[in-house]
């Protein structure tokens, strides 16, 4: 079995539908008679019927009108008329369908047919269409029988009833439907510059305040770098401000060496000497041998120069000398030096 490959074919799904579909949305929209574009944008048409003269505009009798095309209206033993009922999804397809119909039911010669159609109604998913059929033969006979003013093909074809008008393809039909499409176009031109029009307008505020953002936005960075020099001598200033106040935290514990020393040889009484002297920053640890130790730890403790004196060894006599071994551990009191910022 041959297999057909379809290139509108997309996931099983025939492409060409979707296009048909559209283009039957935009002939409902645009040239359905029912719109109200084609109402609006219509032109009136002079029409010669039974002898008579009248004019029509949107399917209906008007008094008068700017009518740049004339139509002659066939009478009813002229035309084969049919009503036929489809469902509403064989609209996309529906031409295709009509000349099928066309050529089952006409009585005519293929190449003499004419034929024209219109829906009539449209409910409940279905539709009602008014099919007619003519011959070309007959169309100018009749032509002849009215005497007319002018060639036939300068004049539309149409069959009229108590439900619509018909117009028989093949006239001169498209020269009033190319003024329609030309009329719809500026019309269309018209509704796009006034979207773009409404679009830029919308727009304008923020365009405006775009410029604003970008002109503070350059004010700023203009005031910035004006700027930029205090912000550095601020900056500066800020670590030498740091610094001032880490000599000045450095300066507030720290003791004079040379005046300690001569402190220790004021408070130590001759019986009593130093083997060592160790200073760090808020501690002197002092070893050495006295007569007696705790006498001297006493006279260290009313020394007011120190704010705490500990002995974190206990005292040892030595064998040799009958001295007693002290190690004491003494805290100066602070010392506020005054440190020029």
């Amino acid at each position: 079995m041959s297999v057909v490959n379809n290139q509108w074919s997309f996931l099983g799904y025939d492409l060409r539908n979707l296009f048909r579909s559209v283009r039957v949305a935009w002939d409902e929209l645009c040239h359905s008679p029912q719109s109200l574009l084609a109402k609006n944008l219509a032109e009136t048409v002079r029409v010669y019927e039974a002898g008579q003269t009248h004019f029509i505009l949107n399917n209906k009798v008007v008094t008068s009108g700017p009518a740049h095309s004339e139509a002659v209206v066939l009478p009813d033993e002229q035309c084969l008329c049919k009503t036929i009922t489809l469902p509403e999804s064989a609209e996309d397809d529906l031409e295709n369908f009509l000349s099928l119909e066309v050529r089952a039911s006409s009585p005519f010669a293929e190449e003499d047919t004419r034929f024209g159609w219109r829906i009539i109604d449209r409910k409940a998913g279905v539709l009602d269409v008014l099919l007619v059929i003519t011959s070309n033969l007959l169309v100018h006979r009749f032509a002849q029988s009215q005497d007319l003013e002018r060639d036939l093909n300068e004049y539309e074809v149409w069959y009229r009833s108590d439900i619509a008008c018909v117009e028989i393809f093949g006239y001169a039909e498209g020269d009033r439907r190319a003024r329609y499409i030309k009329r719809l176009k500026r019309f269309l031109l018209l509704c796009g510059g006034m979207l773009a029009l409404l679009f830029f307008l919308g727009w304008l505020p923020v365009v405006f305040k775009q410029a604003e953002m970008q002109k503070v936005t350059q004010q700023y960075e203009q005031v910035k770098q004006a700027a930029q020099p205090a912000v550095q001598l601020r900056e500066a200033l800020g670590k030498k401000r740091e610094i001032a106040s880490q000599v000045s935290a450095v300066n507030t514990q720290r003791y004079d060496v040379i005046n300690e020393l001569e402190r220790l040889a004021v408070l130590l009484p001759d019986s009593a000497f130093l083997t060592s002297i160790d200073m760090q920053e808020g501690l002197i640890r002092i070893e050495g041998l006295a007569d007696n130790a705790s006498s001297l730890m006493q006279l260290l403790l009313a020394e007011p120069s120190y704010s705490k004196v500990v002995s974190p060894a206990a005292f040892r006599k030595e064998g040799r000398s009958g001295r007693e071994r002290f190690v004491f551990d003494l805290t100066p009191q602070v010392v506020v030096s005054e440190v020029a910022e």
